[in-house]
């Protein structure tokens, strides 16, 4: 005998921005949208920022020949 049964998937869903739009992804299945107004006010942590409906992240690099990871937090951290 089949039983419907639910669980909870909320932790497991990712969204991913698609111009006015989230879409929601259970793991490889979308399973939903959320359709954004024009006055959204997203909130970013610093390094990251928003342009033309895409987000970006800012970073320090070196170049030439002794390239190595440069990017510290605030805090120090690398």
């Amino acid at each position: 005998m089949l039983k419907k049964r639910t669980r909870d998937v909320t932790n497991d869903v990712v969204g991913k921005l698609n111009g006015n739009v989230i879409e929601l992804y259970l793991e490889n299945e979308q399973i939903g949208t959320v359709q954004l107004s024009s006055q959204v006010d997203l909130q970013l942590e610093p390094n990251y920022f928003s342009d033309h409906q895409k987000i970006f992240q800012q970073y320090t690099s070196t170049e030439g020949e002794t390239k190595r990871y440069t990017d510290c937090d605030e805090g120090g951290w690398c």
